[in-house]
This record gives structure tokens, sequence and C-alpha cells, in this order.
């Protein structure tokens, strides 16, 4: 793993994809999560996103626009988060 820590989330997988990953993980005696992640890391530097302190930069869909703060609250406001 690239961090100290993990963070547990729940996926919707095909079932031939699941298949794919347990054969991997029986096949490299590793975890699922660890197939998984090197799997999505591979596939990150194959494909050459950006990142940013380890974080990918996504793609402006407005050209110039910039998300603030401001914005940020406003929308959890909205929310209710």
């Amino acid at each position: 793993m690239r961090n100290n820590y993990c963070m547990r989330t729940t996926v919707n997988l095909d079932p031939s994809a699941l298949s794919i990953l347990k054969s991997l993980a029986i096949r490299e005696q590793r975890t699922l999560g660890e197939v998984l992640n090197r799997l999505i890391f591979k596939e990150v530097e194959l494909s050459h996103i950006e990142t940013k302190n380890g974080f990918p930069v996504l793609p402006n869909r407005v050209p110039g626009a910039v998300l603030t703060t401001e914005d940020v609250l406003n929308i959890m406001e909205q929310e209710g988060i």
C-alpha cells in the first residue's frame, strides 16, 4: 500500500470481475483489497493521470472556473451536511 492507512468502502462488482480478483489474490497470496489497489494504481499510472499530493487532479469541466471554500460550504449547507 502507498499509505499507512486504509479506507473501508463498498463497491459493486460484476461477478466475473470478482472472480478474476479472487483468482489473482490466491495466485499472488494477497488480499482482494491489495490486488484491487495494485490494479487501480497500475491503471492510473498507465493512463498518465496527473496527481497532486497523492490525489488525482481531475480535468476542469468549465474552463477558468474555480471552486472556492465558500462554494463548498454553500453546497454543504444546501445538502444538510
